[in-house]
């Protein structure tokens, strides 16, 4: 996206912070003069009135894969009792998922169609800023 922008990676000095809300806390704090985070995160802070400058493309993360030999009914199963689950909605499903990674917690949809050629876009963008 910076690239896209006329942004290159020799023109800005990259830091690594360990969450979303510390990048925007850098950012409050002006210990960074701009951050990435997930819209979820950013909409938790809206009171800050930071400005969104863009916002990317749907960004694969927490897939759940199978081997080549997993029971197709075993699978089924499983893909199902996730889909099932609605939380957001549901007070017993509130409390099945309220010790689960926070990220896991709102519910599950089956993958798009482009997941696959969004993750080796990722891959792509990995390996060209990591050489």
């Amino acid at each position: 996206m910076l690239e896209d922008a006329g942004i290159t990676i020799e023109m800005i000095k990259p830091i690594f912070i360990e969450s979303h809300e510390k990048i925007i806390n850098a950012v409050a704090k002006n210990e960074a003069v701009a951050g990435d985070t997930k819209v979820s995160v950013f909409e938790k802070f809206k009171k800050l009135k930071f400005k969104t400058l863009k916002i990317s493309n749907p960004i694969p993360h927490h897939s759940f894969c199978t081997t080549s030999n997993t029971d197709p009914d075993i699978e089924k199963k499983f893909i199902n009792a996730l889909l099932r689950l609605k939380s957001l909605h549901n007070r017993s499903h509130r409390n099945i998922v309220k010790n689960w990674d926070p990220e896991l917690q709102y519910g599950f949809i089956l993958p798009p169609k482009d997941y696959f050629q969004n993750i080796l876009k990722l891959n792509e963008l990995l390996r060209k800023y990591n050489d």
